[in-house]
């Protein structure tokens, strides 16, 4: 047999493997849960390889995998089940609790310790040292996987970024959703709209949106240790604020040693926007739509008149929607001068200064944001999305509180109109 032959039937051959092995992948669907319900975040993967998936807020899942795989079902604070896959699509798995974290003590109300498995609700505990060893900004974000059962989600936005956290997922479309926070035995109003009342994000079915909240002023450094208390239970301890969970945080005391001790750490980023809004820039710029609909037209530009034989005519500046063509020539502006300049729409600078909300502690938390920004941009939302919850950026000095906290924002508009 000739060499191209030989080459021919190697490359159908590989192609038919190619094709069996393909046929042979199948949608494995399947509910991930425990001794009280589904479970959220559980990672399911095809053992050996790079396959994997996670369960959502029901516990469900889908995977692609092939007779005889193995799925490896795993998640912090449960023993790892390892199942063949065989003829049936469709896969349960109940997981258990494993059993060496069963003796651990934890924080409950009022400061109280007491063992996990003496409790009738589920608790996880988190120290000190898995918080601050990944080096997040802040603390929502260090919780990531580091509790069986506990979602969290960062909005867009780098180091100031808003967190959710969500404990076996959602429990009510219209209230509180998010657990509540206690520091050393204090309450701590996760409010997301500077202390607004009714912490619930807005409604669900309206606005999916993450603002700004309380946890953005808690520092991880300061942090010792973490107890998530979960179900339905835990409510009993801090009344209908707990029906989300409860976050106990026990902060770090001054001990006693021997000489002088220092404790430093630092976390450094660099941030670049990903995506930029695209403008067109064929015409320059011109009246708002909205313009229209405040004086009485539609959006797009007519308005009602009786004497017109269509019963509607042009609102007189729907046709300022674009300003003049950028030809290169010069513009004869609204003073009547001539001139071949472009202003800039919005300009808005973002100024955060430092604060001390610990007697033992000397950092601080900086953060400046400058930028042009489209008169297209919501600046109420701008403003919101970098603002925390208890109003320390609003507070002037004199007014009481300790914290040397300014925040100062200012907003221009310089379009010129023509």
């Amino acid at each position: 047999m000739s060499l191209f032959y030989k080459r021919t039937a190697g490359l159908a051959l590989c192609t038919l493997f190619s094709a069996t092995s393909l046929y042979a992948q199948q949608s494995i669907t399947g509910i991930v849960s425990d001794a009280n319900g589904p479970i959220s975040g559980v990672t399911v993967t095809v053992k050996g390889t790079t396959k994997g998936t996670q369960t959502i807020a029901n516990g469900s899942f889908t995977i692609q995998a092939a007779q005889g795989e193995t799925l490896r079902i795993s998640i912090v604070g449960y023993k790892t089940q390892e199942i063949v896959v065989g003829s049936n699509k469709a896969i349960n798995v109940t997981l258990t609790s494993d059993a060496a974290a069963l003796d651990e003590v934890v924080v409950t109300a009022m400061g109280i310790k007491r063992e996990s498995k003496a409790l009738g609700y589920a608790v996880s505990n988190i120290k000190a040292d898995e918080i601050t060893k990944a080096g997040n900004t802040n603390f929502g974000s260090a919780l990531y996987g580091k509790a069986p059962g506990v979602k969290i989600t960062t909005a867009p936005g780098g180091s100031a970024s808003a967190v959710n956290v969500q404990i076996r997922g959602i429990n009510s479309l219209n209230y509180q959703r998010q657990p509540l926070y206690v520091v050393d035995g204090i309450i701590i109003r996760n409010d997301q709209q500077n202390g607004a009342a009714g912490a619930n994000n807005n409604n669900f079915d309206r606005d999916q949106r993450i603002r700004g909240n309380g946890m953005l002023d808690i520092n991880p450094a300061d942090i010792d240790n973490i107890s998530i208390l979960k179900g339905a239970a835990a409510s009993a301890l801090y009344g209908s604020d707990a029906a989300s969970g409860v976050i106990v945080i026990t902060t770090k005391k001054g001990t006693k040693g021997r000489g002088l001790g220092v404790d430093f750490n630092y976390t450094g980023s660099l941030e670049r926007a990903a995506f930029l809004p695209k403008f067109q820039n064929e015409y320059g710029p011109g009246y708002d739509a909205g313009i229209n609909v405040t004086n009485g037209a539609t959006a797009e530009g007519w308005i009602l008149d009786p004497k017109s034989p269509s019963g509607r005519r042009p609102y007189f500046r729907s046709y300022a929607s674009f300003g003049p063509k950028f030809t290169g020539e010069d513009v004869l502006w609204w003073d009547g001068q001539l001139s071949n300049r472009l202003s800039t729409d919005i300009v808005a600078n973002y100024i955060n200064t430092n604060t001390h909300n610990r007697t033992y502690l000397l950092g601080q938390v900086l953060g400046s944001f400058d930028g042009f920004f489209s008169r297209t941009e919501d600046m109420a939302a701008m403003k919101k999305a970098y603002q925390t919850s208890d109003g320390y950026k609003y507070s002037k000095l004199g007014t009481g509180r300790p914290e040397d906290f300014i925040y100062t924002m200012r907003a221009s508009n310089l379009l010129d109109y023509f």
